[in-house]
């Protein structure tokens, strides 16, 4: 790639059109910004909404000494999950949750990680650990989060009645 295309790739990303780049123009990109924190989180999410989950984790785990975010932990506990990786998956996650133990937000991927491998226990604990969480900033976002932890816990108790 031509200098000239790779500052009208930049461009792009930073204007935000970077969904019509070509896979060529993006690798090029990455290599050029991999220390801007932005742009690798925005690209490992674009490559995790591509499913291309391999390059998804290979991207954050190659920047992770360097800018661990929750949201990259987030991506790549996801991408782990897509693998099939539950215990590599489940230590992103929980790093995301340890990065800032006050947000909301990585303790519901948390939550809704165990919810879809079964781990029903762990689950519930998360939920409970939500609901117990103060509220620093009310936000509809705080709020979803609380009323999918309050759904988890009443159909944990519905389902443990009904099944005795």
């Amino acid at each position: 790639m031509t200098v000239k295309q790779q500052i009208s790739a930049y461009a792009q990303w930073k204007k935000g059109n970077c969904y019509d780049l070509e896979d060529e123009q993006l690798t090029a990109l990455y290599l050029d910004l991999s220390t801007d924190r932005f742009f690798v989180q925005w690209y490992s999410n674009f490559l995790f909404d591509e499913g291309n989950y391999i390059k998804a984790v290979n991207t954050i785990e190659k920047n992770k000494e360097i800018m661990r975010t929750p949201n990259l932990c987030i991506i790549l506990g996801k991408s782990y999950l897509h693998l099939k990786d539950l215990k590599k998956a489940e230590d992103a996650l929980i790093a995301a949750v340890n990065m800032v133990p006050n947000r909301f937000i990585p303790r519901l991927h948390l939550m809704m990680f165990y919810r879809e491998i079964g781990e029903l226990t762990k689950c519930v604990q998360v939920a409970q650990s939500i609901i117990s969480l103060p509220i620093k900033i009310q936000s509809d976002e705080v709020n979803f989060v609380k009323r999918e932890a309050k759904k988890i816990l009443k159909t944990n108790l519905l389902n443990y009645y009904t099944n005795d």
